[in-house]
């Protein structure tokens, strides 16, 4: 699917990232999903007994909140469900223990605020993460007129931002030019 532009006189070129970094090396929660030996739905496969334990928590011990998947012909998460009854089922949790809360927000208790915000930053790990498992990242690569590369960057989840930005290395690539 390259994506091919010139930008400032300079060419730019959009890819599929062929090997992004898994992103929950940065998350506030786990995933954690029945363990599969055919897929992979989060970053931590756990056991129905586990699974259970994690489903019993107390809101004074974690903010959770119901992990879905459908899979079919590719994977895709998220924390509301998907329609199609078939392909798609709870697979587990995306939670986050009281003290990694409290620790990234800098309090002493799990206010209704922060339990809001800590499901907000649940939600955007659990959509980073379905960008992962389904090819959702992306790189530029930006060649000068000869066909020569002058930069790349890598690891975008977002194209248009992916865009943004090479366009952006482009301006920077033709003043450096210029100078």
């Amino acid at each position: 699917m390259p994506d091919e532009f010139t930008h400032n006189g300079v060419t730019v070129r959009i890819e599929p990232d062929p090997d992004p970094e898994d992103p929950s090396s940065w998350f506030l929660g786990k995933l954690a999903y029945l363990r599969s030996s055919r897929y992979t739905l989060g970053n931590e496969p756990v056991s129905n007994e586990r699974l259970d334990e994690i489903g019993a928590m107390t809101d004074d011990e974690c903010v959770r909140l119901p992990l879905y998947a459908y899979v079919h012909s590719g994977t895709a998460l998220n924390t509301t469900g998907f329609s199609c009854p078939w392909d798609s089922g709870q697979c587990g949790f995306a939670y986050a223990d009281a003290e990694a809360v409290k620790s990234q927000y800098g309090v002493q208790a799990i206010t209704p605020e922060i339990r809001r915000r800590a499901e907000e930053c649940l939600k955007a790990e659990v959509e980073a993460f379905s960008n992962y498992l389904g090819g959702g990242y992306y790189g530029y690569v930006i060649e000068d007129e000869d066909g020569d590369q002058i930069d790349s960057c890598w690891g975008f989840d977002d194209y248009d931002y992916c865009v943004e930005m090479a366009k952006e290395a482009a301006d920077n690539a033709r003043q450096a030019a210029t100078a």
